[in-house]
């Protein structure tokens, strides 16, 4: 706190129980603190016309309440710093006070319907802030109120933490900036108060423009005032709930929560954000609106983004992720469709043969007709959304279908997929909202976008001839499967496509293939055991599953098995479960349960009819409330039981898309995601070549890019997955085929830091084949390596995206130079004459205590060094560690020292000098380890062995 004030002024003596560091009165005669008084305006302009946006957008009362709380308590803050008056330092300190309390109800009552109150919150926040404000009036004590204000900011902090980590990750990125805008301003508040003195001496002795930049309680202001800003925008709906959540399959904690908690308006980190649309309309000279909220707003009007008028462009940028396709704006399109009174149709994919068909002669006459057309009431949703809803038409695209009906019964996930759902929703009661326009997202190469389409749909007799609904009014199926063929170029393009990419198209996640035939899981119990608890893994934490029949030949295809099953067909897992058999009390002492897996033929009908079928015997023993848990039902719908055994037996492939978690704070395993986009390109010089082939081409094979990664533990779980760019299909270009790639894996030097241009250690290969990914999961011991992402023949061409999952990070990135680069300094300090591999194997004889030595090896040559790590409680370690090194003066030799390892110090065990000369023919060497003697070395007791490469060239290791 500041000393007694220097001056007087308009207001006269402070009789506030604050002071702050700020020199009284020193800027001007009426205002007390200058700074500490206009830094108040980021707290009351951005709130007030954050509230006026609130009310012209119809939200709730609740988020222009924080608002305006902010907007009072950045008014109090003013009139305080202004004056210095106690009376005004109430009016600065018990506003606090309230609006934390608006904003704690706020951040739990967010998911909530809309017009529902919480009494029982409501009365112990008022109670808390009568108490806290009868008591801070008696006591006029400021450690009371910061202690009071403090524990509202924790349990603020604890739900925001408890929201990006638990129920949507992507706003993790809004959520941590608010939070870290505010403790930055925390900080810079306690230095103003500790360090008052100092800064008010060096403000004297510095001209005042550099002086105003120690103003830190004008820092604090301006910080947490930006904080709480962006607090109010993480907190505010997008979408309310379904008309009973309860219709939704799965019953994962996502469908126990409103719809509204499953997407937020502003600033999304992915489906949702209105980024992408403001930064277009920006460009125009405005900001324009984007992604409305569901019933909080009319279809007709959707939400402007007033965030931006008071952040950079840069701040835009950093949360906006959402591209939209074609450069089509879903927001402009919409407006400018209202406001012409005409119905949308989307030029870039007509209702014309084109978009149909690829190639070959259309069959029957198509119409294409809008719901409005087909049916009396049409709507988004009929009774919620669920896997049920799904029923495949003319094309053969099960594999679409089953991946929609694994996304329907994961609430959290078809709400990235379907934005904005409610807003999109018909609405009887306002028909000139209708725009006849929709839009919905999907994870195509790295990135989510934003697919625009009009409501035009295919039919044939006024009946939809693709994907459709149970009920013909239900229109959401075949809106998702009209934007989806709009990616892949036609409608025709979605026949005999892929399971695995429609469902990372869906969730952004990773898929990984399981042949369950060549595994042999259906006699291994082992092996089968343990597949299904990852099955079983990656269904709780909300991952999406499908499972398919192999069609060896054209008659296979979706030929009928006497079990009742269809080859060549996809089946989409809804549920997997561990299920208690027995009656009563019995069953739970018993400890026998069943590996079970509920599936769904996408044609909503022909089912299992083995054991555990609808109307099988086994059934009985089963609990009557353990069938109603398990949404047993006894009809023709599609949807089947069968115990994972069978699975094994009568299915030929599992397709497991894992939702990867990238967060800092989970209870559950975390990764860390390494993203780089590369290419396979043709040149005609070798050294510039990138598309050198498979393994089977060595002549060209170091020709393709090379990736680097570190695997940082004594042994690390390894995911990888390269995708090459989709194409499309259309009549002009004909069908988009995909090439067939790979990737190997290769262990190398520690140090390496260039291509590789030799074979290694291969520790690591993925299959071969044309699909649009290509999954590898591997555990690999500590060290460095190489991955070299290849299509199967050289001369291929195309973009790739390479994304490797660790459980610390590991500094994955391409390696681009071949060698050390020539600089102007090479004349002066020299350039490499050589290049030196050295590859300690391991070591026997070493001088150990009774429990053997804790030895390690270090790698030395001309300042560079590699170490080995630890092997513990052995005379004869295996090291297996490998350097590389580019040597500017061959003639000095490279030193390999063996250590102990100890608490205090490690103890010198020995060490050999490799002249390592590149016309040495013997590349294995044993060695006696010496001293460090530079004269007469001695031996010690030990030998090394030690494997060494050396070249003139630089480019042959």
């Amino acid at each position: 706190m500041a000393p007694a004030a220097d001056r007087e002024g308009y207001w006269g003596p402070t009789t506030s129980t604050l002071d702050w560091c700020e020199e009284n009165y020193a800027v001007t005669w009426y205002i007390a603190e200058f700074w500490n008084t206009v830094s108040n305006l980021i707290m009351i302009i951005p709130p007030i016309f954050g509230a006026i946006q609130s009310i012209k957008d119809g939200l709730e009362k609740r988020y222009i309440a924080s608002y305006l709380a902010l907007t009072v308590v950045g008014m109090g803050s003013w009139c305080f710093h202004m004056t210095l008056k106690y009376e005004m330092q109430l009016l600065d300190e018990l506003p606090m006070i309230y609006s934390c309390c608006i904003f704690v109800y706020c951040m739990f009552e967010c998911f909530k319907m809309k017009n529902s109150v919480n009494y029982h919150m409501l009365f112990t926040l008022v109670l808390f802030s009568l108490v806290v404000t009868t008591v801070y009036l008696k006591v006029k004590e400021p450690v009371f109120h910061q202690v009071m204000y403090g524990m509202l900011v924790f349990t603020l902090v604890l739900r925001s933490i408890y929201i990006v980590t638990w129920v949507y990750p992507w706003l993790r990125g809004l959520g941590y900036t608010s939070l870290g805008l505010f403790l930055l301003g925390f900080l810079l508040w306690n230095i103003d108060n500790i360090f008052c003195v100092s800064l008010r001496n060096f403000r004297k002795k510095v001209p005042p423009v550099i002086g105003v930049t120690t103003q830190f309680h004008a820092w604090w202001h301006i910080l947490t005032g930006l904080g709480s800003y962006l607090h109010i925008l993480f907190r505010r709906p997008r979408n309310r709930p379904l008309t009973c959540c309860s219709r939704l399959r799965g019953g994962g904690p996502e469908e126990r929560l409103g719809d509204s908690a499953a997407a937020f308006l502003w600033l999304r980190h992915e489906p949702g954000s209105c980024g992408s649309a403001t930064r277009l309309d920006a460009a125009r000279g405005g900001l324009g609106k984007a992604g409305a909220p569901g019933t909080a707003h009319s279809p007709a009007e959707t939400p402007r983004c007033p965030v931006w008028a008071f952040a950079p462009r840069a701040v835009a940028a950093m949360f906006s992720c959402m591209k939209p396709y074609g450069d089509q704006n879903y927001s402009a399109l919409k407006r400018a469709c209202l406001r012409k009174k005409v119905l949308f149709e989307d030029p870039s994919f007509p209702a014309t043969d084109d978009s149909l068909y690829y190639k070959g002669t259309p069959g029957p006459a198509v119409r294409w007709q809008r719901p409005k057309d087909i049916c009396e009431d049409p709507r988004l949703f009929v009774d919620g959304i669920s896997s049920h809803d799904l029923h495949q038409g003319q094309v053969g695209n099960c594999w679409f279908v089953a991946a929609c009906s694994s996304l329907a019964s994961r609430e959290s996930l078809w709400q990235k997929v379907i934005p904005d759902w409610k807003e999109q929703e018909w609405d009887p009661e306002k028909p000139d909202a209708y725009a006849g326009i929709f839009h919905f997202h999907f994870w195509r190469f790295g990135e989510w976008i934003d697919v625009v389409i009009d409501d035009r749909l295919p039919t044939v007799n006024n009946q939809l001839i693709y994907c459709h609904s149970n009920s013909r009014n239900e229109f959401w199926c075949a809106l998702v499967e009209k934007a989806y063929a709009k990616l892949a170029g036609c409608y025709q393009a979605l026949d005999g496509g892929n399971t695995a990419d429609a469902l990372v198209d869906f969730t952004g996640g990773v898929s990984e293939p399981i042949d369950l035939t060549e595994g042999d899981f259906a006699n291994d119990e082992g092996k089968r055991n343990q597949l299904f608890e990852r099955v079983l893994k990656v269904h709780s934490r909300g991952g999406l599953i499908s499972a398919s029949i192999k069609a060896v030949t054209a008659a296979d295809m979706e030929a009928r098995l006497a079990c009742g099953l269809v080859k060549g067909h996809a089946y989409a897992i809804t549920d997997v479960r561990k299920v208690r058999l027995g009656h009563g009390l019995l069953a739970f002492f018993k400890s026998e349960k069943l590996d079970m897996i509920r599936l769904r033929n996408p044609w909503g009908e022909r089912e299992w009819n083995g054991p555990w079928s609808d109307t099988s015997e086994e059934w009985q023993k089963v609990s009557k409330s353990e069938r109603e848990k398990m949404g047993v039902t006894v009809q023709d719908d599609g949807e089947f039981w069968m115990t994972f055994e069978d699975l094994c037996r009568y299915f030929t492939d599992i397709i497991k898309c894992r939702l990867i978690n990238t967060s800092y704070l989970s209870v559950h395993k975390t990764w860390e995601e390494a993203r780089l986009h590369g290419a396979w390109t043709q040149h005609e010089d070798p050294w510039q070549n990138r598309s050198g082939g498979c393994i089977n081409h060595k002549d060209t094979f170091f020709q393709n890019p090379q990736y680097i990664f570190d695997v940082k533990k004594p042994e690390d779980e390894v995911l990888i997955c390269i995708q090459q760019r989709p194409k499309q299909s259309t009549r002009r270009d004909g069908k988009g085929e995909n090439l067939a790639i790979g990737f190997d894996i290769y262990k190398v030097e520690e140090n390496r830091q260039y291509r590789m241009h030799r074979l290694q250690h291969r520790a690591a290969s993925s299959i071969y084949i044309n699909s649009r990914s290509v999954f590898l999961r591997t555990d690999q011991p500590e060290g460095r390596y190489v991955i070299i992402p290849t299509t199967f023949e050289p001369g291929h061409t195309g973009q790739f995206l390479l994304r490797v999952f660790t459980d610390v990070p590991s500094n994955c990135r391409e390696l681009c130079l071949d060698e050390p680069p020539r600089s102007c300094w090479s004349s002066l300090c020299g350039y490499p004459q050589q290049v030196t591999q050295v590859h300690v194997l391991g070591a026997a004889g070493l001088k150990d205590s009774s429990t053997g030595a804790n030895s390690y090896v270090i790698i030395k040559c001309e300042g560079d060094k590699v170490r080995s790590a630890v092997q513990k409680g052995t005379s004869t370690p295996e090291y297996n560690v490998k350097g590389i090194f580019y040597r500017k003066k061959p003639g000095q030799p490279i030193t390999v020292q063996v250590w102990n390892h100890r608490v205090l110090k490690d103890e010198f065990l020995g060490q050999v000098r490799l002249k390592a000369d590149s016309d040495d023919l013997q590349a294995l060497h044993t060695l006696h380890l010496q001293d460090r003697s530079s004269r007469q070395p001695s031996d010690l007791p030990g030998t090394i062995a030690v494997h060494i490469l050396s070249s003139a060239s630089l480019t042959a290791v």
